[in-house]
């Protein structure tokens, strides 16, 4: 994993990241897990913005994650079935937790939240001064940062 910053003008960051994770199908998002900004994680944060990101991610699990060993299918189809909800619930999980900082920073002013929770991405993004965490959870990450 690469991560490099710098700083322009505005004063936001610049951080790139590649999540480049096996690909396992049967590996799954699980209720028990919960987000960590332990090994392979970035945070420039406050401690207590840390904080809130990672109770907001818990939750969000909490609530969208689905059992999905359920029902009799061949290996096949519920290996599909299973991705397809995984998908789903990563958008869910992300989109949670961005509406969730969106509301904390209401009438604070300029810029807007992003969150990409998924296994395998790259990304390139500028955030504001202190307001970027990239987290864990299983081996998916998380990334929440602040721009605009």
């Amino acid at each position: 994993m690469s991560k490099s910053s710098s700083v322009n003008e505005r004063n936001p960051q610049t951080l790139s990241h590649s999540s480049k994770e096996p690909s396992n199908d049967k590996t799954q998002v699980s209720q028990s897990k919960e987000a960590t900004t332990e090994s392979g994680s970035f945070s420039d944060m406050t401690e207590d913005m840390q904080q809130k990101a990672i109770e907001m991610t818990n939750v969000a699990i909490h609530k969208y994650v689905r059992d999905t060993s359920k029902g009799q299918r061949k290996p096949e189809e519920r290996a599909e079935m299973e991705r397809e909800i995984e998908r789903g619930m990563m958008k869910e999980i992300a989109e949670h937790i961005k509406k969730g900082f969106d509301a904390i920073s209401e009438g604070s002013g300029e810029g807007t939240w992003h969150c990409v929770f998924g296994r395998n991405f790259g990304s390139f993004v500028s955030y504001e001064k202190h307001m970027f965490i990239h987290m864990t959870v299983d081996d998916a990450h998380i990334m929440l940062w602040k721009h605009g």
